[in-house]
């Protein structure tokens, strides 16, 4: 795991740090957020597969965070948990839960206890032949809408989150690029603007130990993005030029779009 450890440490993208990270020695109890905080994306599929093995430890964000020393909300996992062992969804459907509807008041109540730092994980899953929607997507109410914005209901994580704690930090994990450029924005109320954005993408067998080690500041993420992280996807001249169709859904009436 040697190697491993260091691509990833030396691989992950810090994206955005308004000054949050590293999490200082007292920031030890958190809550964590998300559908994928509890159903990882360890890599993409077809020729880019891999998986995790037995002949060491496979971390997932629980044993990771608990290994480096953290507290996790054990009742907030326990909602996402439950969601994806019922197998309702899988991570290549990637829709995100309400939390207006499975955040309540049980819940929220113990944030007080876990209220250091609010982590939210969102992920994408990708694979050949198995293209995303350039519109249409499911889990938006935004017709165009493409399947690496921000769903409605990640949305509303990152609006939970701040309603409730001071410091939020968002993980990606995803080799796909995800339009988070609001989650960049300076932080206000009223915005999706977060503390931090810390990209992963897909963890393999030691990822989500590496990048809570970055979170705590014992690892430098020196990583950049190997191309291009467009603030706004339909900026990307090829965005009107891929698959087998042109990807302006504007007009013209078409709901098959797809990105490669």
């Amino acid at each position: 795991d040697i190697i491993n450890r260091q691509i990833n440490d030396e691989g992950q993208v810090l994206l955005y740090n308004n000054g949050a990270l590293p999490l200082a020695e007292h920031e030890r109890k958190i809550s964590l957020m998300g559908i994928a905080s509890q159903d990882i994306v360890v890599s993409g599929g077809g020729s880019g597969s891999s998986g995790q093995n037995n002949q060491s430890t496979r971390y997932n964000w629980n044993n990771a965070f608990e290994e480096e020393g953290f507290a996790l909300n054990p009742k907030l996992a326990n909602i996402y948990k439950a969601y994806v062992g019922s197998g309702v969804q899988t991570s290549q459907q990637y829709l995100e839960i309400d939390p207006n509807a499975y955040l309540g008041n049980s819940i929220t109540s113990t944030y007080e206890t876990y209220r250091d730092v609010a982590v939210i994980v969102f992920h994408r899953w990708g694979t050949e032949n198995a293209d995303l929607r350039t519109y249409n997507a499911k889990g938006h109410s935004n017709p165009l809408d493409t399947e690496l914005d921000l769903q409605d209901n990640e949305i509303a994580h990152i609006m939970h989150a701040k309603q409730y704690f001071d410091k939020v930090i968002v993980i990606i994990n995803s080799s796909n690029i995800m339009d988070v450029s609001e989650l960049a924005e300076p932080k206000t109320d009223a915005n999706l603007g977060v503390d931090a954005i810390l990209w992963v993408g897909g963890v393999g067998q030691v990822g989500c130990l590496e990048a809570v080690r970055i979170l705590k500041g014992e690892v430098n993420p020196s990583g950049h993005a190997a191309d291009t992280w467009w603030a706004d996807l339909k900026a990307d001249p090829a965005f009107y030029n891929v698959s087998v169709m042109n990807q302006n859904a504007e007009g013209t009436g078409r709901s098959d779009s797809f990105f490669r």
